[in-house]
């Protein structure tokens, strides 16, 4: 692969993946594992395998128990941050902790 996936911490080169599956709508890569959206759920999927498995679909809810479902708005319907997540559901925006 020409252009293979790097994990930089502190500006130094931490780690290096040469094959690896799709990353389209990836927030974030923690360990061997990404969190992405599938559809309008976010999932986590292993780096390497998820040819191989199917993702674990997460489920946030709300205070009440309210599935957490962003809006289907390109750029405005969810975010990342480090350990965070800002969901927009067009009611209000939550923010979830990971």
């Amino acid at each position: 692969m020409d252009f293979p996936l790097v994990q930089l911490r502190e500006f130094e080169i931490e780690r290096v993946w040469n094959n690896f599956h799709s990353l389209a709508n990836t927030f974030a890569v923690n360990g061997q594992e990404t969190i992405h959206m599938k559809g309008d759920r976010l999932a986590i999927s292993h780096l390497q395998l998820a040819s191989l498995q199917m993702p674990l679909i997460l489920m946030p809810e709300d205070e009440n128990g309210n599935a957490l479902i962003p809006i289907e708005q390109r750029y405005a319907d969810i975010a990342a941050r480090g350990p965070w997540f800002c969901i927009n559901t067009g009611e209000a925006i939550y923010k979830v902790e990971f």
